[in-house]
C-alpha cells in the first residue's frame, strides 16, 4: 500500500457519536498521493455476505474438553471497553487479504466510534459472568452482571464451547486495488476485507453469552468458528502467559499478556475479533477463487487500549498442570514501517493434565 492513503467519504449513513459513513462498508478507500505512479485506491466491487440480523461477536472462546471438565468447576469472563478523555475514540481496524500477494494487510479504520458531545467518559460495554460447570457444582450462586443489571448464572455439563463478547452486524466485501494513472484505470489486484459493526441500545454495546453443550456433534455455529481456527488454517497454538493462585485454585489468562510482536512486546491492535471465521461458519464457504483458509484468519482488531478481556478457570484440585494455549493469527495481520506484527485471537483450551499422564495435543476434531 502506498503511503498517505485516506478513507474515502463517499455513502453511508450518520449516526450519534459514530464518525459519518462509517456504518457501512466504503465503496472507495482511496489516495490522494498523485506521483510519478499515480494515484491508488481500493474500489468496492462484490459485496460477498451481510448480515441478515445480528450477529455474536465473540471477544473470547473457550473450549472445554472432557478432562478439563473433570476438575474446572467454574469459569469467570469480564469484559470492558471505554472511551475516556485520553483516547476518545474505539476503532475497529480493517484486514485485507490480497489475491495475488500473500500478505496480510490493515489500510485503516473501519468502524469508529467517538466519544458523544458533551461526556469526557464512556463505557460502552461492561459484563462480567460466571458459568459453573453443573457436573462439579450443580448451583452456582454467583449472577452476571451486564453494566449495574444482575442477570442469573449460566452452567454448561462437563465439556462445552463458550463464547462471550456482543453482537453486531458483518460484512464481507471484495475490492479491487487500482492505479489512475495519465494512461487511465489499471486493476493491480483483487482483495478481501471484513467490516464489523457493533450493536447498540441507548450507548451501550448488547452482550452475546453463546454455550455449546455439544462440542462435538458438528452442528452448531461455535463449533464451527472453532474447528476453522483450532484446525488447519492459518493459525497456531502458543502457550499463554497465565498467572496461577495455587492457594485459590484459579487461573487467570489476561487480554493485556497475548499481545506481543513476535515476543512479549505490544502490537498494533491488540488482541482481534475472528470476523472472516464467523461468516465461513455461516456461508459454509469461501467467495469462489478465494482460499477457505485466508478468508477464515480475516479478523479486526482494536486500535487502542481501553479494551479489556478477562478469563478464570477455577479449579477443584491443584495436584494437576495446565498448559493454557491460545491461537494466533499465523499471517500477519499488519505491515507497517516495513515490519509484520502478529495479532492474537482470545480462543482458550485449558490444556488440564493429571499428573502423571501424557501431555496433551491441542485438539483438531479431525
Amino acid at each position: 500500500m502506498p503511503g498517505g492513503c485516506r478513507l474515502g467519504v463517499k455513502e453511508g449513513k450518520e449516526q450519534a457519536g459514530v464518525e459519518k459513513l462509517q456504518t457501512t462498508p466504503r465503496k472507495i478507500v482511496e489516495c490522494y498521493n498523485v506521483g510519478a505512479y499515480g494515484c491508488y485506491v481500493w474500489e468496492l466491487k462484490t459485496v460477498h455476505y451481510k448480515s441478515p440480523d445480528r450477529d455474536i461477536i465473540p471477544l473470547t472462546i473457550s473450549f472445554i474438553d472432557s478432562i478439563d471438565g473433570d476438575y474446572i468447576d467454574r469459569v469467570n469472563y469480564y469484559h470492558s471497553i471505554i472511551i475516556a478523555p485520553d483516547i476518545t475514540t474505539l476503532s475497529f481496524d480493517l484486514s485485507l487479504v490480497f489475491k495475488n500477494v500473500v500478505e496480510f494487510v490493515v489500510p485503516g479504520p473501519g468502524f469508529v466510534r467517538t466519544i458523544r458531545s458533551g461526556l469526557v467518559y464512556e463505557m460502552l460495554f461492561s459484563l462480567g459472568c460466571s458459568m459453573y460447570n453443573a457436573e462439579l457444582t450443580p448451583h452456582g450462586w454467583l449472577k452476571c452482571l451486564y453494566f449495574d443489571s444482575p442477570r442469573d448464572p449460566y452452567t454448561f455439563y462437563g465439556d462445552a464451547l463458550v463464547s462471550t463478547g456482543f453482537y453486531g452486524y458483518l460484512w464481507l466485501v471484495e475490492y479491487e486495488y487500482v492505479r489512475y494513472d495519465y494512461r487511465g484505470r489499471h486493476v493491480l489486484d483483487a482483495s478481501l476485507t471484513v467490516y464489523l459493526v457493533p450493536q447498540e441500545v441507548d450507548g451501550k454495546l448488547s452482550p452475546a453469552i453463546v454455550i455449546d453443550e455439544d462440542p462435538y456433534n458438528g452442528f452448531d455455529l461455535l463449533e464451527h468458528v472453532y474447528r476453522l481456527l483450532a484446525g488447519p488454517a492459518n493459525t497456531t497454538w502458543e502457550r499463554v502467559p497465565s498467572l496461577l493462585d495455587y492457594y485459590s485454585h484459579y487461573i487467570s489468562v489476561f487480554s493485556s499478556i497475548l499481545y506481543r510482536e513476535n515476543g512479549p512486546i505490544r502490537t498494533l491492535t491488540f488482541i482481534a475479533i475472528p470476523v472472516g471465521a464467523l461468516i465461513v461458519a455461516v456461508t459454509g464457504d469461501s467467495p469462489e477463487g478465494w482460499p477457505l483458509t485466508s478468508v477464515t484468519t480475516l479478523s479486526t482488531g482494536f486500535s487502542e487500549f481501553r479494551v479489556r478481556s478477562e478469563i478464570h478457570f477455577f479449579l477443584t484440585s491443584h495436584v494437576i498442570t495446565l498448559r493454557y494455549s491460545y491461537i494466533e493469527l499465523t499471517p500477519f495481520l499488519i505491515k507497517k514501517d516495513g515490519k509484520h506484527y502478529r495479532t492474537p485471537l482470545i480462543v482458550i483450551w485449558p490444556h488440564t493434565t493429571p499428573m502423571g499422564t501424557p501431555s496433551r495435543q491441542p485438539p483438531e476434531f479431525y
